[in-house]
């Protein structure tokens, strides 16, 4: 495995990633675009999953997101989705470009906050072909009011976000509040989180440049983060339905113990052919009723899941 050290263009501000590759002979490779969650950088969580594909074969690109890590932007620590999907879809333009890269053949592995991120990307219009969440955090205003405490709450946390931004644009004041804290009622994250804070948990994993512990790239307690933009607008959990491309979840074990299994599981999705033991026979339910068009492959007709796959993946490469 070699690793290589890549920037691009996002908005106006420049992105720093490292492409991993299997090896330095001269091929274009099957290639996944790796992103972590909230408040973490690439050397964390994207680096492992990162690895162990350039491992099985793949290519793969971690980077920084603006305003994090060795990427431009300010303010700093500011986990904004917007930014995030914008930099998730520049990041898979500038893979098509590259030399080692099939263009063709770029999927997506987004763990916990960045599966919305990279489900909007793609149905944006991202050329991304194939799409694996781990861990998926689908943030969306339904799921948000009961997390966050009732509509009050979210309001109050909006319109706090507000105007952090108006005091940003005015006088260049930041305002942060603690990514994890159960201790603190205005922290991102308020509840207990075994994720973010077991001691035990972080202990597993070797201690990175960063300062963080746990190859699951857990973030320290104190991480702060910007309030600019703090919305109950996430993105929306049915993204994945209005994908055009295969879309697999994978649900990790919740002792955080099992980013290697999760990792073989996900690159088995990844190359799997589309015609699998168990649905030769199996109906395709994807229609609603007599005339209705199949909501995956589109056929008016009757069909076998086989058939209808096959349909999809198809479209896919076309």
């Amino acid at each position: 495995m070699v690793t290589e050290r890549i920037t691009f263009q996002s908005g106006h501000d420049t992105i720093v990633g490292c492409l991993y590759l299997p090896d330095r002979t001269e091929h274009r490779w099957p290639t996944v675009i790796v992103t972590g969650s909230w408040t973490t950088v690439k050397e964390q969580m994207p680096a492992v999953y990162a690895g162990r594909l350039a491992e099985a074969g793949f290519a793969a690109l971690t980077f920084d997101s603006r305003h994090w890590g060795e990427s431009g932007g300010d303010p700093r620590a500011y986990e904004s989705p917007t930014s995030k999907i914008e930099d998730i879809q520049s990041a898979a333009r500038y893979l098509q470009r590259h030399a080692a890269v099939d263009p063709d053949r770029i999927a997506g592995l987004a763990v916990c906050a960045s599966a919305g991120y990279m489900a909007h990307a793609i149905a944006a219009g991202a050329p991304i072909r194939a799409l694996v969440l781990v861990a998926a955090w689908l943030h969306d205003p339904v799921s948000v009011v009961p997390l966050y405490g009732g509509e009050a709450e979210v309001r109050r946390r909006i319109d706090a976000g507000r105007a952090a931004r108006q005091r940003f644009e005015e006088s260049g004041t930041i305002d942060y509040v603690r990514a994890y804290d159960p201790n603190d009622p205005y922290a991102a994250m308020f509840f207990p989180l075994d994720y973010y804070a077991s001691p035990a948990a972080a202990e597993r994993g070797p201690k990175r440049e960063s300062g963080y512990r746990g190859h699951s790239g857990r973030a320290a307690p104190g991480r702060r983060l910007s309030r600019l933009e703090r919305r109950s607008s996430r993105p929306s959990r049915s993204h994945p339905h209005r994908l055009h491309i295969p879309v697999w979840r994978i649900a990790c074990h919740p002792n955080g113990g099992g980013s290697g299994r999760c990792m073989a599981r996900a690159s088995a999705r990844i190359r799997r052919d589309p015609a699998r033991r168990g649905t030769r026979t199996r109906p395709c339910r994807g229609r609603k009723g007599d005339g209705a068009l199949c909501r995956n492959c589109g056929s008016p007709d009757r069909h076998r899941l086989l058939d209808c796959r096959r349909a999809l993946y198809a479209r896919v490469r076309a």
